[in-house]
């Protein structure tokens, strides 16, 4: 049996204790036996009962993905700039996966993209990210800018797919 992590919300915990206090056995429960009891406290009928109202949440297989989740908000979006580079550029695909594909538009339009895209401040600092990364192009004074067609890499597919759903 893999393991799944199952949530368990316990909106009255006194009467969640109560009922474990009156219904547990004389004899040591095993595993099942406790995990049921612990639904029941929950309200529902047993622990396989529980399983199957839990919303499917993909569990990321890497740590790196687990690590780079953690910067992210439940809409999507980051809320902070990573310290580390490796995440700095997981960051940055995933932000160019959400920006809209355009060609010339100018800087004040570039940065409103990018704060719809952020849940964090800096803004500019994130644009210059993008252009030192090579995923979207400006001309030399900084008035005009494009993206760069490029192709996610294998490497990021995992957190796209996980912040996606």
């Amino acid at each position: 049996m893999s393991k799944q992590n199952t949530s368990l919300l316990i909106e009255d915990l006194s009467q969640a204790a109560k009922y474990l206090a009156n219904h547990w056995p004389d004899e040591k429960p095993s595993h099942v036996q406790i995990l049921n009891l612990l639904a029941k406290a929950a309200g529902k009928q047993n622990f396989q009962h529980a399983k199957a109202q839990q919303p499917n949440i993909a569990e990321p297989v890497s740590k790196a993905t687990s690590r780079q989740l953690r910067q992210y908000h439940g809409n999507g979006k980051p809320n902070r700039w990573p310290t580390k580079r490796s995440d700095q550029l997981a960051m940055m695909w995933m932000i160019y996966l959400q920006l809209p594909k355009f060609t010339d538009i100018d800087e004040k339009q570039v940065n409103e993209h990018i704060k719809a895209a952020i849940q964090f401040s800096d803004y500019v600092l994130v644009r210059r990210e993008l252009v030192s990364a090579g995923l979207l192009g400006r001309t030399n004074d900084g008035r005009q800018y494009w993206l760069i067609e490029a192709p996610l890499p294998s490497a990021y597919h995992e957190l796209a797919k996980a912040l996606s759903s």
